[in-house]
């Protein structure tokens, strides 16, 4: 699946995935960091989908949203929902708007569920690799372990990208 693809993809499945998102808007806690910090309340949503419940959530605090999303049922979705709020279809990748916003949203357009658990993911395996491996177990031989284990703990203190182990050991 290529770029293009994404948003006819987003198209045909708008009613699914309408009926499917999670209402319970766990993303509550960034959006009030993001309010908090923006200087006014015109917020530009990119890849806004059906508008809920991440721009109704900024609607209710007084935003004015301008929702922009590539995939033409989802701007029905959104208009349905959210009738005051203005919502363009358009491309994010091509947008030019010539006017000014105090804060832009781009939440699941560049990121979404599996890239937050993965970053964490690596961040865990490279952390105990230097930790765990490079530190404890390479440079002080603090603990014994199996051949396998000493395997994944080289090859997860690789992953850091700090530089090969033998000259991690021999500078730390």
């Amino acid at each position: 699946m290529g770029p293009e693809d994404i948003l006819a993809t987003y198209d045909r499945v708008a009613p699914g995935y309408a009926a499917s998102r999670d209402r319970t808007l766990f993303e509550r806690r960034w959006l009030d960091r993001f309010l908090n910090h923006a200087p006014g309340r015109r917020v530009l949503d990119l890849g806004c989908g059906t508008g809920r419940p991440i721009a109704e959530y900024l609607v209710d605090r007084r935003c004015e949203v301008t929702g922009v999303d590539g995939a033409a049922g989802m701007v029905a979705l959104f208009r349905q929902n959210l009738p005051r709020a203005r919502v363009l279809h358009a491309d994010m990748r091509g947008l030019d708007l010539d006017e000014d916003f105090d804060a832009i949203l781009a939440w699941n357009s560049f990121f979404g569920p599996l890239d937050l658990i993965l970053l964490v993911g690596m961040y865990l395996i490279c952390g105990y690799g230097i930790t765990i491996g490079y530190h404890r177990y390479f440079s002080h031989k603090s603990f014994n372990a199996p051949r396998w284990v000493v395997f994944i703990l080289g090859v997860s203190g690789s992953m850091a990208m700090q530089g090969p182990m033998f000259w991690w050991v021999a500078t730390h």
